[in-house]
């Protein structure tokens, strides 16, 4: 298991009420569940930080190497020692499971070419500003070169934070939100996919070694979509969680089977072994994407009591296929 200390040297420690601490890396896939498999014994390598390299020598072969550093825009120089690392063991004949150069690949720019020709699934225009001033990105909106509605985000926050949707220039106080302190931003084109009966819903399939495993469906009456956000009172609804049981039983019969072979060959082309896509839904049944990348929480918590079947059974399947995909991977009986 390969982490990575983010570019910042910024490192989350986590405290737990039954004792003993995590430490939490931004930028790598919080696996929590499927590590703690105990038919799988990891060895932990982190790289990155402040401090002089270390030379790479480990105690014993492993069968397999997962690359867990998923964010090429927060964690760079961490993919760079994973990347060297990586290619030791592939030359010993070690397999690795989401190869830090394909990681690098999937920046929000660079992975719009995951989905060319693919006509089912919109994909909104994005423009990255390096370390822009409120005073240079007003004139940028103004100069006519962007069209509106936009949503302008800084590249390394998830969860909602540092993330606005502006209709026009009737809307440039809330530029005020954001923090204009040397940090990059993305522009991106706000298509509204808000569904007839008012609400937003954001979908995410995950795609475990060769299987295809649907992670979640959520309802909102407000556009930006987050698990923290997810309305129980409108899940909880008979009608939504009978659309959330029969997405996640069968995603290819819900979604049709043009956009869920789409959006299966978007996955494919990543070249990632771990990597989910987050997207909506039209009422004529056609997707807008959100982004495509290995930072998915796909099993970070273990089943809860109370938690829907259809969400625990989604969470048990990414845990089987992850253990599948690493068995394949080293070739064991």
């Amino acid at each position: 298991m390969i982490s990575g200390v983010p570019d910042d040297n910024m490192v989350e420690i986590r405290s737990w009420s039954q004792g003993g601490v995590d430490l939490l890396f931004a930028g790598n896939i919080t696996a929590v569940a499927i590590q703690r498999d105990p038919r799988i014994n990891p060895m932990h390598l982190v790289l990155g930080g402040s401090s002089a390299a270390r030379e790479f020598n480990l105690q014993r072969r492993p069968d397999v190497a997962f690359n867990l550093i998923c964010n090429p825009e927060s964690s760079m120089r961490a993919l760079i020692s994973a990347a060297s690392i990586c290619n030791k063991l592939k030359t010993d004949g070690v397999p690795v499971l989401n190869p830090p150069d394909r990681v690098r690949e999937t920046t929000r720019t660079d992975s719009l070419a995951f989905f060319l020709g693919l006509d089912r699934v919109h994909v909104p225009a994005v423009r990255r500003l390096s370390s822009p001033t409120m005073r240079e990105l007003v004139a940028l909106l103004n100069s006519g070169q962007i069209d509106f509605p936009i949503i302008i985000r800084t590249i390394n926050d998830h969860n909602g934070r540092n993330m606005i949707r502006l209709r026009g220039a009737e809307d440039f106080d809330g530029l005020e939100q954001l923090p204009f302190d040397g940090r990059d931003f993305y522009v991106i084109t706000f298509s509204d996919y808000k569904n007839s009966d008012g609400l937003y819903r954001k979908y995410r399939l995950i795609k475990v070694g060769r299987n295809i495993v649907p992670r979640h469906l959520i309802v909102s009456e407000d556009w930006k979509i987050h698990v923290a956000q997810r309305s129980e009172e409108i899940n909880s609804f008979s009608e939504e969680r009978a659309r959330e049981d029969a997405y996640l039983a069968n995603p290819k019969s819900f979604l049709g089977r043009t956009l869920y072979d789409q959006l299966v060959t978007a996955l494919g082309r990543t070249g990632l072994d771990f990597v989910g896509v987050d997207f909506g839904l039209y009422d004529d049944g056609s997707a807008v994407l959100f982004e495509i990348n290995a930072c998915t929480n796909a099993a970070t918590f273990l089943p809860r009591s109370g938690q829907p079947p259809e969400r625990a059974t989604a969470i048990g399947k990414i845990e089987a296929a992850f253990y599948e995909c690493v068995r394949e991977a080293a070739q064991l009986e």
